[in-house]
């Protein structure tokens, strides 16, 4: 099982988190793992990316304000560098 989290050196606060989950827990269906990662949001461009293949409400955190994301799913990951740079600076 992977589990990498992503923390402030001056406050220890996440955010960021990678982890391996069981596939059922963002599609209710195979138990084979998959990677993920949760970041925190802006919570109106949650709505947005849920709407997105591979983007789901954070199974992790809190769901408004956090996004998971299955690492599987994904074509664009500059786009998840971006979102992972927007996490950082959202806390």
């Amino acid at each position: 099982m992977l589990n990498k989290i992503f923390r402030y050196k001056r406050n220890k606060k996440w955010f960021g988190i990678i982890m391996t989950i069981s596939k059922n827990k963002l599609y209710g269906n195979e138990d084979t793992k998959i990677d993920s990662i949760d970041l925190k949001i802006n919570s109106e461009l949650g709505e947005i990316f849920r709407n997105k293949k591979g983007y789901h409400r954070a199974y992790h955190m809190n769901k408004e304000h956090w996004i998971t994301i299955d690492l599987s799913a994904i074509d664009n990951f500059g786009q998840v560098a971006e979102l992972i740079d927007d996490s950082f600076k959202l806390s």
